[in-house]
C-alpha cells in the first residue's frame, strides 16, 4: 500500500508531502491545475522514463520519493530477497532528475536499474489511464487481458518457450540446407585432394625420411664403394695391411711377460676381433651393394609428388599426411550432414505436435475463461449504464501459425444497440462506452487475484460518463476499495463524493511564479469542492445538493 509520496522542483510542484492511507482517495480539482502531476511524480518513483523540462524552472534537480508499506506482500518481500535487498515492512522508491532529463534511481537507498525498479513496483502499484483505455483496443493487450483472467500464465510460458526451441530448429534447419545445396560440389572435390594424396603412395611421415634416405644412399653409390673398397684394402690387401700389422703387434705384447700389461693385452687382442668382423661386414655390404638407377628414378618420381602436393596446398612435405587427415573429417561432416537434417526435422516435427496438444489446452482454457468473462462484463456495464449492451469474446485459431502466444486470434466484441450485429471493440466503441468497459474489466480482471498489486490508481477513467452511471461508478469504486487501496483522479461529483478521502489540486500565482498545491480537504471543504464540481454557484443549494451526494455515499457498500 502507498503511504507517501513527496515531490521537490517537480514541474509545478515546488514541495509537496502527502500522505495516503487504505479505502479510496479521490483527486479532484479546477481543468489545468495539473491533477495529473501527482500520477506523473508516482509513475517516476515507479521507474517511468524521464525526460528534459520536469525540473522546475530555476532549480537543478527534482527528487520524488514514495514510500509502501508492504508488511502483508508477501509477493514484494520474496522479490526483495531474490534480488539481494533489506526486506522490512516499509519500502521507499526514489528518483532523483536532473535538467537534462538524466536521473538516478533507489530502492531502500541502494541504487537499482529502471529495468529492475519497474519489475518491482509492478507488484506494487497498478495505473490505470485513459492511454490504456485505447491500449485495451490492441489484441495484443486483449489476449493478455484474458490469460491473465484466467491465470494462465504457467501454460503460456511452456508455449513460448517451445515456440523459441522451434524457431531455433528451423533456423538450424534452413543453414543445414545451404550446406547441403553446396555439399556435393565440396564432396568431390575433397575426394579429388584425397585421390591425390592416396596416390601419392607415401602414407607416414617415417615413409618420407626412409624414402628421402634411401635417395641420398643411391645418389652416393658410386663413392660409397670407392671409399668401402679403400677401407677393405687398408684393413686386408695392403701389404702390410691392418689385420697384419694388428696381429704382429699383439704377438709382440704377449712376449713381454708383465702382470701390469694384461689389460693392454686384452684390449689389443679385442680391437684385433673387432676389426677382422668390420672386415667381414664391410666384404658382405660391399657384396650387396647394387648401383641402381632405376630404383632411383622411382623414388625420386616418388618423391616429386610430395613435394609438389606439398607446394600446391602451401605447408611443408611432412605436414601433408595431417592435410589427408583433415580432408578425411571434412568428408566425414559433410556426408553427416543430410543425416543431421533429418533428425533435425523430425526432433522439430515432434516439437510441433506438442506445440498443438499444448496450444489446444490453452484455447480450450481461454475460452471457458472467455465465456466468465463476458457475462461478468455484461453484468458490469448494465449497472454502469449501457443496459442494452453485449459483450463477448472470440476465440478463433490461427490456421497452422505457431506464435509465442498459441494458436488464437482472440477479438473483444461489442453489441451497442438491439438488433444490431457484434463487432470488434476497437471498431465501434464509443469513449463513453470504452471508458466504461474499460473500468468494467480492470475491476473484474483484478478480483480475487492474491499475486494483484495491492494499489490501484484510475486516472480519470470515468471521461464520457456522467448522471446516474457516474454515481454507479463511484459506488463500484468504493466497492473495489474495501480490497485494494483505489486512488482516482476525476473530474465527476458524484465518484470524488464517494472517496474515503479527499485531496484537491489547486493552482497559485505569485511573484510571477506558478505552482501546484496539493491539499487535503476536510469535511467542510469537501462540501465545497463537491458543490464546484456539481456546476453551481457556492450557495446554500449547492452546497444542500454535495452534502446529500456525501451522505449518500457514506452507506454501507457490500465487498466484491
Amino acid at each position: 500500500m502507498l503511504t507517501s509520496l513527496s515531490a521537490k522542483n517537480f514541474t509545478l510542484i515546488d514541495f509537496v508531502e502527502l500522505d495516503f492511507s487504505s479505502g479510496l482517495t479521490v483527486i479532484t480539482g479546477e481543468t489545468g491545475t495539473g491533477k495529473s502531476l501527482i500520477l506523473d511524480a508516482l509513475d517516476l518513483a515507479l521507474g517511468a522514463r524521464a525526460e528534459a523540462g520536469l525540473v522546475s524552472p530555476g532549480q537543478a534537480k527534482a527528487e520524488i520519493i514514495a514510500s509502501f508499506d508492504i508488511a502483508n506482500f508477501p509477493q514484494a518481500k520474496l522479490w526483495l530477497e531474490e534480488h539481494e535487498f533489506d526486506v522490512d515492512a516499509e519500502c521507499i522508491l526514489r528518483r532523483v532528475i536532473n535538467l537534462d532529463g538524466r536521473s538516478k534511481a533507489y530502492l531502500n537507498d541502494t541504487p537499482i536499474s529502471l529495468q529492475s525498479i519497474k519489475q518491482f513496483s509492478a507488484l506494487l502499484v497498478d495505473i490505470h489511464s485513459q492511454h490504456e483505455q485505447h491500449a485495451l483496443l490492441a489484441k495484443d493487450s486483449q489476449r493478455k487481458l484474458l490469460d491473465d483472467f484466467a491465470g494462465l500464465l504457467p501454460q503460456k510460458k511452456k508455449i513460448a518457450t517451445l515456440f523459441q526451441t522451434m524457431q531455433l530448429k528451423e533456423k538450424a534447419i534452413i543453414e543445414l540446407d545451404k550446406k547441403q545445396d553446396g555439399s556435393e560440389q565440396e564432396i568431390a572435390f575433397l575426394n579429388f585432394q584425397l585421390e591425390e594424396l592416396v596416390s601419392l603412395a607415401v602414407g607416414s611421415v617415417e615413409e618420407l625420411s626412409a624414402l628421402e634416405q634411401e635417395q641420398k644412399i643411391l645418389i652416393n653409390g658410386q663413392s660409397t664403394i670407392e671409399k668401402i673398397s679403400q677401407v677393405l684394402a687398408l684393413c686386408e690387401e695392403d701389404s702390410p695391411h691392418l689385420l697384419e700389422q694388428m696381429g704382429v703387434a699383439l704377438q709382440l705384447l704377449r712376449q713381454v711377460e708383465d702382470p701390469a700389461l694384461n689389460e693392454s693385452k686384452e684390449l689389443v687382442e679385442n680391437a684385433c676381433i673387432q676389426l677382422q668382423e668390420a672386415s667381414i661386414e664391410l666384404r658382405h655390404y660391399l657384396n650387396q651393394f647394387e648401383i641402381n638407377p632405376g630404383r632411383l628414378r622411382e623414388i625420386e618420381q616418388q618423391l616429386d609428388k610430395v613435394y609438389h602436393a606439398a607446394r600446391k596446398h602451401h605447408v611443408h612435405p611432412s605436414e601433408i599426411f595431417a592435410l589427408h587427415e583433415k580432408f578425411t573429417q571434412q568428408l566425414s561432416g559433410l556426408t553427416t550432414v543430410s543425416e543431421q537434417l533429418m533428425d533435425l526435422q523430425q526432433s522439430l516435427s515432434a516439437d510441433q505436435k506438442a506445440y498443438r496438444e499444448l496450444a489446444g489446452k490453452l484455447s480450450l482454457a481461454r475460452k471457458k475463461a472467455a465465456n466468465s468473462l463476458a457475462v461478468d462484463v455484461v453484468k458490469m456495464i448494465r449497472q454502469l449504464g449501457l443496459p442494452a449492451a453485449e459483450f463477448k469474446i472470440d476465440v478463433n485459431p490461427l490456421s497452422e501459425r505457431f506464435t509465442p502466444h498459441g494458436m488464437d486470434d482472440i477479438e473483444f466484441m461489442l453489441q451497442s444497440n438491439p438488433g444490431h450485429a457484434f463487432a470488434p471493440m476497437r471498431k465501434i466503441a464509443s469513449g463513453g462506452e470504452l471508458s466504461r468497459l474499460s473500468l468494467a474489466l480492470e475491476v473484474i480482471t483484478q478480483t480475487d487475484q492474491s499475486a494483484s498489486p495491492s494499489t490501484l490508481i484510475f486516472d480519470e477513467v470515468d471521461v464520457g460518463i456522467g448522471g446516474e452511471t457516474a454515481g454507479m461508478v463511484g459506488k463500484l469504486l468504493k466497492r473495489l476499495a474495501k480490497r485494494s487501496q483505489i486512488i482516482c483522479i476525476t473530474h465527476l461529483p458524484q465518484v470524488a463524493a464517494c472517496g474515503d478521502h479527499h485531496m484537491k489540486v489547486e493552482k497559485n500565482v505569485k511573484n510571477n511564479h506558478t505552482s501546484a498545491i496539493i491539499l487535503p480537504l476536510t469535511q467542510s471543504a469537501r462540501v465545497s469542492e463537491v458543490a464546484r464540481m456539481l456546476g453551481g454557484q457556492q450557495s446554500s443549494t449547492s452546497h444542500k445538493h454535495a452534502e446529500a451526494l456525501l451522505e449518500e455515499a457514506k452507506a454501507n457498500v457490500e465487498p466484491l
